[in-house]
């Protein structure tokens, strides 16, 4: 990262992208500039320090956006999971409640997007966002019993899938060595 040459972000939708930057980094909501930089320094040293000494910097969304650019598209979601959980500080205030359920619903839907949960490939990441995604929308007060409902079915449904592939996993190991055992002995 840099903070001379700010890069935009192709890692999640434009759209998205913008709301998250009004939501972190806009003119009504969100964290001073070295606020950003220290929130995602935690997941990488490779994001430049704030600088106090330059002239010129850029602006706060620009910083933003700069710096979740530098994370895979995976972990990229799992970072905007843990930006909906951050408690602060936020000079500017914190983000609107419904950008906020906005945001969880879209990485809800995302993981999920395109396949029925029986067909879904879950990787460590989206596993995560899933749980994370769930339990955020099942305490939000104001979001509805049928998604609630849909959000404990999913993590359910996917942790069953999760233990199946490890057994099944663990069966054909012992398979292989059993085969290759065999093998050996003749």
């Amino acid at each position: 990262m840099s903070l001379n040459e700010p890069q935009r972000n192709s890692g999640l939708p434009q759209q998205l992208q913008g709301l998250l930057n009004a939501m972190y980094a806009g003119p009504e909501s969100g964290m001073s500039g070295p606020a950003i930089i220290d929130f995602f320094r935690r997941y990488s040293n490779a994001i430049e320090s704030y600088r106090w000494d330059q002239n010129w910097r850029p602006s706060r969304w620009r910083m933003f956006e700069d710096c979740l650019s530098q994370f895979p598209s995976e972990q990229q979601k799992v970072i905007v999971q843990d930006l909906i959980l951050h408690p602060g500080p936020m000079k500017y205030g914190p983000p609107n409640s419904l950008d906020v359920q906005r945001v969880q619903e879209w990485l809800f839907n995302e993981v999920l997007d395109g396949e029925s949960i029986d067909h879904v490939v879950v990787t460590p990441y989206g596993m995560e966002i899933i749980t994370r995604s769930a339990i955020s929308v099942s305490l939000a007060g104001k979001t509805p019993p049928s998604t609630r409902a849909r959000c404990s079915e999913s993590v359910i449904g996917l942790a069953s899938k999760a233990i199946e592939l490890e057994d099944i996993e663990s069966r054909l190991a012992a398979l292989e060595r059993a085969t290759e055992a065999s093998k050996q002995t003749r």
